[in-house]
């Protein structure tokens, strides 16, 4: 390619076709990332509580910060991915 020339992703055919079945599908992904979501608050619901019972403690042991880390970059992930599922954008 020549160093003006650049590559225009809109004409390429295999991305036309993803954008037709991301539309297709849009309200089962956003239904999925909802579900999703609800999961890691509820789950995130459980280690509050035992952060709550144990105190200093709970940050002692290490399961419960790979928890606690787990969570964390799981609900970032996923409500990224809603935010630009919803909005119908690349945000992030």
């Amino acid at each position: 390619m020549a160093k003006d020339s650049f590559y225009d992703l809109k004409t390429d055919p295999h991305y036309t076709k993803i954008v037709e079945v991301h539309q297709s599908n849009r309200h089962f992904t956003i239904n999925i990332s909802v579900i999703v979501l609800l999961l890691i608050v509820y789950f995130g619901t459980i280690e509050l509580r035992q952060c709550r019972e144990a105190g200093f403690g709970y940050f002692i042991d290490m399961w419960n910060l790979i928890d606690m880390t787990s969570l964390s970059l799981n609900f970032s992930f996923v409500s990224m991915f809603f935010v630009c599922v919803v909005y119908d954008k690349i945000f992030f």
